[in-house]
């Protein structure tokens, strides 16, 4: 009997795009994300993932931190809606925090800290 392999990383080649500033958080993520055959790009704020997405094809998804130094991912989200880049249909962001009451409205999903590998995976291939 032959045993069905799932497919692995982005089926388009997009990368991920993880936003956080705890470097340890950040480099477990896309060790994990690596391993299950996704591309990652990783940014330490808010301004530093503004950077990367002007780089980068678009992202099958973006993992957004809210509390980071330098530009939070609170700014980031409203700096992404006023440039139109947060709305439905456009960049999927799934917004990773400890506290269940800071998560934004409109068209994000969310995740709560702690993130175990298994949720983090299947979150990204649901969007990837």
């Amino acid at each position: 009997m032959h045993a069905v392999k799932t497919a692995l990383g982005c089926p388009h080649q997009h990368a991920v795009l993880v936003v956080e500033d705890d470097p340890d958080i950040r480099e477990a993520v896309q060790m994990i994300l690596e391993d299950e055959g996704f591309q990652v790009v990783t940014a330490s704020n808010g301004a530093e993932a503004e950077a990367e997405l002007e780089r980068m094809d678009d992202p099958c998804l973006m993992l957004l931190d809210l509390m980071m130094p330098v530009m939070s991912g609170w700014e980031l989200l409203e700096h992404l809606k006023r440039d139109g880049k947060l709305h439905d249909g456009g960049l999927s962001i799934v917004v990773v925090s400890a506290s269940p009451h800071q998560v934004p409205s409109g068209p994000v999903a969310t995740m709560r800290k702690p993130v175990r590998a298994e949720q983090l995976i299947s979150t990204v291939r649901r969007y990837c």
